[in-house]
């Protein structure tokens, strides 16, 4: 092939990569280019990008996923939920399990990340979202009953007994053992005005761990009422 040959085979390969960048719609562009920054790692200027596709295609799933991945493996757990969420909904079947396995790790890590900061009812909401998607998850199942136990002693803080009861009763399902949690529910009982639910809940701490100190003391002060 001599010369000109060469050059009018490049000058078509050219243009034909041309037309086909021209045949992609806004939402494609956006979401190659995106994904070029993803596979070199550069997260956070890719999720620019997914985001500017699903902005142009809302119906885009696989933008959608691909911008839950980017907030996922940038740490921010909260904002990839809603992304992943709707990649779940859009994309097909086969797909749904991965997607289901991302959306546990962005609830799990949006609740630890919440019940540091003692954002507890928001750290509550997230690992409920957790178990309802894998009700047998053991990660952050522990994170699960401290946030409930937190967001209990809140509502108690707040006269909200209903509310305390109800986050008290749902860490003792989830952690039977758990005479934080019980001592919790006896004391919200108390404040209710349930004499005998108070003192039922504390002697079940005590089946536990009959010398915890802390049971024994409020035992003794309920029985003195």
């Amino acid at each position: 092939m001599n010369i000109v040959h060469k050059a009018v085979v490049l000058v078509i390969i050219i243009m034909l990569c041309a037309c086909a960048g021209l045949l992609l719609s806004p939402a494609e562009r956006a979401f190659e280019s995106g994904l070029t920054l993803f596979n070199a790692g550069k997260y956070a200027e890719a999720a620019q990008y997914f985001a500017k596709a699903v902005e142009a295609d809302p119906k885009f799933g696989k933008a959608y996923l691909y911008l839950g991945r980017s907030y996922l493996n940038l740490g921010r757990f909260r904002d990839a939920v809603e992304p992943l969420r709707a990649a779940f909904s859009l994309e097909p079947e086969q797909s749904r399990k991965e997607i289901a396995s991302l959306l546990l790790n962005a609830f799990l890590g949006a609740g630890k990340t919440s019940l540091s900061k003692g954002n507890y009812m928001e750290a509550v909401e997230m690992f409920r979202e957790a178990f309802k998607l894998d009700p047998q998850f053991k990660e952050g199942r522990s994170d699960f009953v401290s946030a409930l136990i937190a967001a209990g002693i809140q509502f108690l803080s707040r006269e909200d007994v209903k509310s305390a009861i109800s986050s008290f009763q749902e860490a003792i399902d989830l952690s039977p053992d758990n005479i934080e949690a019980y001592l919790g529910l006896a004391k919200a009982f108390l404040q209710s005005g349930d004499h005998a639910k108070a003192i039922e809940s504390t002697k079940n701490a005590l089946k536990i761990q009959p010398d915890n100190s802390s049971a024994l003391d409020f035992l003794w002060d309920l029985l003195k009422k």
